[in-house]
């Protein structure tokens, strides 16, 4: 299995946890209101308790208890806020957000109940415009609706939300011409914020081959982004290795080919219609006329190792970045860092023993 690599953190997609933590907060606003003070009284005697949190904690009560928003108005600052967050809450009415005088706090508001009701449309009440865009992003993942994406007014994440979306529908139908729909910007840091929100693609749930891939791509500083793994997904889904010819690196695209080169030929499947066997030497001569020879043959013998375990099958390999991503699956096929040693790249040999520490740690 590949190790997951780290996810970089975004504020903005922090955000998107957000909803949570936001609903639980408000929640207790709510109950904490209901047990400050008696049960029964009136804002007259509300305003005849003399400390002011004994005040304001009657007024909330009392405004909890009938749900009279105009209570909250006897109240000041954050404890106003919080009794019209109360009232919102209790009574499930986010009309009441529009009295809230603390922007963050009307934001959350909004936030809580768009979310809650899965109404884009509220999203845009949110003045907040990281909150705003995190809410109009998280619903209309949701819903699959690519309309939504618009409403985002970050630049970035907009196109990062129509990619997720356009990613789950190939992969769903295993539609190729979704794939072309994916928008330029391409880059790996995309691909793993993608594939975290995506509704069908979880990085752990990829085929080994497809991480496999990703993880080549990474060690030989070549481009892997979302459209790519959307065509390398649906050729892999159909095992028709002329999808591959879309990816952006030529030395990714020969991998992924010869990756479903040698999945067809595990299955049989190599020559279609042929009762012809293929055997191992055929396999490698296959790679007679490609552009890259020796990256092809190499890969195969990638292959060959991780399949079978194989770790002298490494020491066969002549290019570099294929070497050193042998030796690190081999290491994790064996969940051992002995392998590792033989990465001679120091940052690679470092990232291998690491991911192996980890292997063992999560196994305690």
């Amino acid at each position: 299995m590949v190790a997951e690599p780290k996810h970089s953190d975004n504020p903005s997609h922090t955000n998107m946890k957000l909803y949570a933590v936001i609903a639980a907060v408000l929640v207790v606003i709510a109950l904490l209101s209901m047990l400050l003070v008696p049960r029964g009284k009136g804002i007259q005697y509300c305003n005849s308790v003399i400390s002011q949190q004994g005040r304001y904690g009657c007024i909330s009560n009392l405004a909890a208890d009938t749900h009279n928003a105009s209570l909250c108005g006897f109240l000041n600052g954050s404890a106003m806020d919080q009794c019209y967050v109360s009232i919102a809450v209790n009574s499930t009415d986010p009309g009441i957000c529009n009295e809230i005088v603390s922007s963050n706090v009307s934001s959350e508001c909004f936030y809580f109940f768009a979310n809650y009701t899965r109404n884009l449309t509220m999203c845009g009440d949110i003045k907040n415009t990281a909150l705003r865009n995190s809410c109009a992003y998280g619903i209309t993942l949701k819903k699959g609706n690519l309309s939504g994406c618009g409403a985002i007014d970050n630049i970035t994440e907009s196109a990062e939300c129509y990619n997720t979306i356009y990613l789950d529908k190939a992969l769903e139908t295993k539609n190729i011409s979704f794939c072309s729909e994916i928008g330029a910007e391409n880059s790996s840091a995309q691909l793993l914020n993608v594939l975290q929100y995506s509704n069908i693609s979880r990085y752990g749930n990829l085929s080994d081959e497809i991480g496999q891939l990703m993880q080549y791509a990474a060690y030989s500083n070549a481009t892997f982004g979302t459209g790519d793994f959307c065509y390398t997904s649906i050729a892999y889904e159909t095992s028709n290795s002329a999808y591959c010819g879309y990816l952006k690196a030529q030395n990714v695209s020969n991998a992924c080919t010869t990756f479903i080169k040698y999945k067809n030929y595990a299955t049989g499947n190599f020559y279609t219609g042929n009762n012809d066997t293929l055997n191992y030497t055929k396999l490698m001569n296959s790679c007679q006329g490609q552009v890259n020879y020796q990256s092809c043959v190499d890969t195969y013998r990638y292959l060959d190792a991780i399949t079978y375990k194989n770790a002298s099958m490494c020491g066969t390999i002549i290019t570099p970045s294929i070497s050193y991503n042998c030796y690190f699956g081999i290491a994790q096929e064996y969940n051992s860092a002995k392998y590792c040693s033989f990465i001679t790249n120091s940052t690679l040999n470092s990232d291998c023993v690491m991911s192996i520490e980890g292997l063992f740690t999560n196994s305690t």
